[in-house]
């Protein structure tokens, strides 16, 4: 792997863009597909992490989609080469480490206009609210500290991760 990665470099020039993408076991086509009716007629709602072969197939129709949607489409340009890897996290979810190497004229651009891509702001919670739902929930730390001293990260009364943060 690392050795391709260097061919890659030294064919294209440094990579122009890193995306990560996780699983995300809320996703719609999980629940629903771990969704079902048990001996009893009642419908049951099994844990994602015990269907690790429905996981990885919704994961993989996502990634080769944004793959598609990278390359094929070029929504940031016309990409000259890319390396994809997907690791599995501590508790079992997929996830993307995707580099694309971007012609010269689109890395320009894409450096132009980075503040146009990139942003870690939140959505506004009135007029995007499930945007804001899904990003507070699974994109957000917290709360912790006085507010949730129960909180998984909490030992000796403090956040492990130095949360909350000015």
């Amino acid at each position: 792997m690392f050795e391709d990665a260097m061919a890659i470099v030294h064919r294209f020039g440094n990579p122009t863009l890193f995306i990560t993408m996780t699983c995300n076991p809320n996703w719609e086509d999980i629940q629903e597909a771990i969704r079902f009716e048990n001996s009893k007629g009642k419908t049951v709602q099994q844990e994602a992490h015990f269907r690790p072969d429905i996981i990885a197939r919704a994961f993989h129709i996502r990634v080769k989609k944004l793959i598609s949607r990278l390359v094929d489409d070029e929504i940031f340009g016309k990409v000259l080469a890319y390396i994809a890897v997907i690791e599995h996290q501590k508790r079992g979810l997929p996830h993307l480490h995707l580099i694309l190497t971007l012609t010269r004229d689109d890395r320009r651009r894409i450096l132009d206009n980075v503040d146009d891509i990139i942003s870690a702001e939140l959505p506004d919670p009135i007029n995007e609210k499930k945007l804001y739902e899904i990003i507070s929930k699974n994109m957000v730390h917290g709360p912790c500290g006085k507010d949730n001293p129960n909180c998984y990260c909490m030992v000796d009364g403090k956040c492990r991760f130095g949360f909350p943060k000015k």
